[in-house]
């Protein structure tokens, strides 16, 4: 039978360090698998993190439970890297699947609730796993050791420097040679490894320990094999899920995001993280759109275009008359896929040197270029990430508003209605209009399906009369009034299209429920979209899933309109009172010399989940504003999250050493409570330094998110070995068994509160409260762990006092 004590101490750490690097590698992978299926939606990102880490705190709760018992700790944990191993492939098929599985209608977002039980379902095996491996490898540690010298903080710490390498090279490395299944397959192999090298050690004596560490590398040799053809089926499976009807003729990862190209008879259909583009080629939509563009910049020559337009666009603005376009695309990949599905006259307009193809950010772009322009163009569609959202905040707008001429346009187009506006459109469309009045006081509104908004500074620029509109079109177009070589051919794009655009009595409709609007909401706090507080996007979302599914969200916005706030305020008075009651009956007991050292335990656990809670919240909200603010989470989501382990790292570290110069158990209260208060400080400050952050540019700013992430990350590997000291002495049984339990219990409770805070933070924080609501809320919610914890110290303080008549039997065991 194989024993551990074959297996070394290094060789444990080793082995931890490595589960650290394959849970982010593969985390980082998920994310962005799951991105693709919920169209990009980072908002949606809460929904993995808090199913990723539900299942890691029930993991740590099955392993506290079983590691003190398990008869064979190296094989147990072999047996789990193994099966891990195997059901890899199996999540990211279930990931692919998702529409397929939930039957979600062509273009509809998946349902909140079966998407959620899907994800639960999906991410239980290697989650579970990882829990249960925490009680699992101190045990292993303090075996291999065989001293006991606190494992719980260096195991803490070798693991997130695991994870700190595996999120680097993801980013920087992997992601860039690896198609997703290959680099499952790459993960397979790491944990199979790591299962050989502990039964290899642990059965030293056995004739059978070769062939049992072939056994335990055939999964991942069999997935090495086969991970091409994984590859291309799943991919194609995820495809036909959407119901596109095309077939599929291109599909790869950009550092920016997932890019397919299909066919349907003679027509080509682009989609981005899942979400449909655009079609061409489509000659009527493209003119129409450019006889729009220039009647309503009136004599445009040079024009900016950001988005889209390389379909047709660009070609069908040359023979509008236009002299010049620079075209921004910000994902080169995305110009390359395109070109050779072109149409001979796209290709051709591209080589005559009137339009300048530019790689790079559409937002920096136009902070940066110091041309001024007579037409800028924003051909993106719906703000339905945070990525897109940060080119319709009122910032973006007032950078458009100095690159333009005298004269010069602004246009944009959303989704919209012809002849009724529900409350959840009328919100969405009226954030884009009222932001965009807040930088220009003239906007012409053509109102339909696709809703296109013309801004200008000077009066008389912009119209919304059709008969002014097509009086400009016919000047451009008679080469007797406008010398311009290339016109707009009359014949086929007659100048009365633009009564379509336009039709009687619509606009004034328009403007007057957007009137209505304002004076119904505050229009300073409920409908500015801003880079800090991305309203348009919220309202986007809810607008998506109103379409998608509109009884259950009816339901959903009369309950938060009527109770949600409130609920959620008398939920913390009721968090507060509860503890502050826990802590007066154990200052009763103690006077009647009764020691309630569950006191305590609770005081460590709130705390611990607390700070998971704003761990995970804080987290996510910088991943929102890191992708509003610099646009690339899809490309540098794995060294975002490997800084914030690399927090968790330092931490553990600086938790470890400080422990052992604790001599008194009541100090851990004190330390956990002032970590506590740290993460409350830390929270309330957010607000004020993302807008700080906000006003710096490239570098500066990328490397202030890695500084908030890292500060972040470090209180929270900062508090769970202190959570874990305080509840291991309110044990007052200082063994294996007890440290083992302790780790458990607060590895669960400080992951069950980061999936919590993952799940409501982004889904029902920031939407209803904003920002730096969301972030009181966290910091307040950590005050009161804080107080808590500082109260149990006195607990204990004057249970010892009771029991002995002084302070000298509270050493501090030195085996955390």
């Amino acid at each position: 039978m194989g024993s551990s004590r074959g297996v070394g101490h290094i060789h444990c750490l080793s082995l931890y360090g490595i589960l650290g690097f394959c849970s982010m590698v593969v985390q980082s992978l998920l994310v962005r698998e799951f991105l693709v299926v919920v169209y990009g939606t980072e908002l949606s990102l809460g929904l993995l993190f808090s199913s990723w880490l539900l299942w890691v705190a029930i993991g740590a709760e099955i392993g506290a439970h079983i590691a003190p018992r398990v008869r064979n700790a190296v094989v147990s944990f072999s047996l789990w890297l193994i099966a891990v191993a195997c059901l890899l492939p199996i999540q990211v098929l279930l990931i692919r699947s998702t529409h397929f599985l939930l039957r979600t209608p062509h273009g509809e977002f998946p349902p909140p609730l079966p998407m959620a039980l899907h994800m639960l379902f999906v991410l239980s095996p290697f989650s579970t796993a990882v829990g249960f491996t925490f009680p699992l490898g101190v045990r292993l540690y303090r075996e291999a050791k065989r001293v006991t010298p606190r494992p719980v903080a260096l195991i803490y710490m070798v693991e997130a420097v695991g994870s700190f390498i595996g999120g680097c090279m993801f980013t920087f490395l992997l992601v860039r040679m690896l198609h997703p299944c290959l680099l499952i397959s790459m993960v397979s192999l790491m944990l199979c490894l790591a299962s050989a090298s502990l039964l290899w050690c642990a059965f030293a004596n056995s004739s059978f320990r070769s062939l049992l560490c072939v056994i335990a590398l055939m999964p991942a040799v069999l997935q090495l094999v086969f991970a091409s053809k994984f590859e291309r089926a799943t991919v194609t499976l995820r495809w036909n899920s959407f119901g596109t009807g095309n077939e599929l003729l291109l599909n790869f990862d950009s550092p920016y995001q997932n890019i397919a190209i299909g066919k349907r008879l003679d027509q080509y259909s682009l989609f981005c993280d899942g979400h449909f583009v655009t079609s061409f080629p489509d000659e009527y939509t493209n003119a129409s759109l450019a006889m729009l563009l220039v009647a309503e910049a009136k004599k445009p020559s040079n024009v900016l275009v950001i988005g889209n337009g390389l379909e047709g666009l660009l070609s069908q603005l040359l023979k509008a008359g236009i002299k010049h376009v620079d075209y921004v695309q910000t994902d080169p990949l995305l110009i390359d896929a395109m070109m050779p599905f072109l149409s001979p006259p796209d290709k051709e307009a591209l080589r005559t040197g009137r339009i300048k193809l530019l790689h790079a950010d559409g937002r920096r772009f136009v902070r940066e270029t110091k041309k001024h322009y007579d037409l800028i163009f924003l051909h993106l569609g719906d703000p339905s990430t945070a990525q897109l959202n940060r080119y319709y905040t009122v910032e973006f707008f007032e950078l458009v508003k100095k690159k333009l001429k005298e004269d010069g346009v602004f246009a944009l187009h959303i989704t919209g209605s012809e002849s009724y506006f529900g409350e959840a459109l009328a919100s969405y469309v009226g954030s884009i209009y009222h932001t965009l009045k807040a930088s220009f006081r003239h906007i012409a509104v053509s109102v339909g399906e696709t809703t296109f908004m013309f801004a200008a500074t000077r009066q008389g620029v912009v119209t919304e009369s059709p008969e002014e509109l097509m009086s400009r079109v016919m000047r451009i177009a008679n080469p007797a009034q406008q010398k311009i070589r290339h016109t707009i051919s009359v014949v086929t794009m007659p100048p009365q299209i633009l009564l379509t655009y336009f039709p009687p009595l619509r606009s004034q409709w328009f403007h007057a429920e957007m009137v209505r609007l304002s004076e119904k909401l505050d229009a300073k706090s409920k409908l500015l979209n801003s880079d800090l507080h991305p309203v348009s996007y919220f309202y986007y979302l809810r607008l998506w899933l109103h379409k998608s599914h509109p009884q259950v969200m009816a339901k959903v916005d009369a309950w938060l309109k009527d109770y949600g706030r409130r609920l959620l305020l008398a939920l913390l008075l009721f968090i507060a009172v509860l503890f502050a009651g826990d802590l007066l009956i154990a200052q009763v007991a103690l006077s009647f010399g009764r020691y309630l050292e569950g006191t305590v335990k609770r005081s460590s656990l709130l705390a611990a989940s607390f700070a998971g809670l704003a761990a995970m919240g804080l987290e996510l909200l910088l991943l929102v504003a890191f992708q509003s603010l610099h646009s690339s989470l899809y490309q540098m989501v794995g060294a975002l999250v490997a800084t914030f382990m690399f927090g968790l790292a330092v931490g553990s570290m600086l938790m470890g050493q400080l422990q052992k110069r604790m001599n008194k158990g009541w100090h851990a209260s004190i330390i956990l409570s002032i970590i506590s208060l740290s993460v409350a400080l830390f929270s309330f400050l957010i607000p004020s330094i993302l807008a700080s952050v906000s006003k710096l540019h490239d570098i500066p700013l990328l490397l202030s998110f890695f500084l908030l992430l890292a500060i972040s990350g470090l209180l929270t590997g900062m508090a769970l070995p202190a959570a874990v000291g305080v509840y291991y002495v309110a044990m007052h049984t200082y063994d294996e068994q007890a440290l083992t339990h302790s780790a458990g219990k607060v590895d669960r409770a400080d992951h069950l509160g980061a999936s919590i805070g993952a799940l409501i933070t982004p889904v029902v924080l920031l939407p209803s409260f904003g920002l730096r609501r969301t972030c009181f809320i966290i910091g307040t919610l950590n005050v009161i762990a804080a107080v808590a914890v500082l109260c149990s110290s006195l607990v204990l303080l004057r249970r010892i006092k009771v029991s002995t008549g002084s302070e000298k039997d509270d050493t501090l065991p030195h085996s955390l």
